[in-house]
């Protein structure tokens, strides 16, 4: 394979090895809205609650999803429709003197 870097130039840059690229891997960041009865509160999930939720790496949910739609949507099902109780953490963050909290998911009690 030969690319010319311009019209104007003679120089070839010359390629015959065949580079490959790893494969990319992913990684969970993602929320949960979680209710009580009386109220909702969006909780955001990282990498190591993605994987306690859905026994598998983010990759290899990726995976399942290209080869297996049907196991895949299985594998979420079974995550989401049960009662969890999960260890959170609340950060406050400053946006410009505008004060919000968050919510983040340290651990799953119930998994």
């Amino acid at each position: 394979m030969s690319l010319h870097s311009s019209t104007n130039c003679s120089n070839k840059v010359s390629s015959s090895s065949k580079h490959t690229r790893p494969e990319p891997e992913y990684y969970y960041s993602f929320s949960l809205n979680a209710s009580d009865g009386k109220d909702t509160i969006r909780i955001q999930c990282t990498d190591p609650v993605g994987y306690e939720l859905f026994r598998a790496t983010a990759s290899e949910m990726v995976k399942l999803q290209s080869a297996d739609k049907a196991a895949f949507n299985r594998r979420i099902d079974r995550a989401v429709s049960k009662k969890r109780t999960f260890l959170c953490k609340a950060c406050t963050v400053d946006f410009s003197g505008k004060f919000t909290f968050t919510l983040a998911i340290n651990a799953l009690l119930d998994a």
